[in-house]
């Protein structure tokens, strides 16, 4: 069995953003949960990558998302990288590992 660690894998957040958040079913819900993972990411040490669709139009990621714990990298996109390479997710960047959390 693999465990997570800081070699092997990375968190992704994808499009919690400030103009698509108050639209979201449960917001608090979905809030309160991934605060959860994040904490427990950073207690991992465990990277987490973010990416925001349009930030210019939808907004930055949301704060109460970045505010106690940096991010470690946040890509803009302009198109669904879901339909491309898991490459994709990270702008390209190789970060090597073998684990994604989405």
């Amino acid at each position: 069995m693999n465990l997570l660690t800081k070699n092997n894998a990375f968190c992704l957040l994808i499009d919690v953003q400030e103009k698509l958040y108050p639209a979201i079913f449960e917001k608090e819900i979905l809030l309160k949960n991934i605060q959860f993972l994040l904490n427990g990411f950073s207690t991992l040490e465990i990277p987490v990558l973010a990416t925001e669709q349009y930030p210019q139009g939808l907004g930055k990621t949301i704060v109460a998302l970045t505010q106690h714990q940096p991010l470690h990298k946040i890509f803009e996109k302009q198109g669904c990288p879901m339909a491309h390479s898991s490459g994709s997710y990270t702008g390209g960047y190789n970060y090597n590992f073998h684990t994604y959390v989405i």
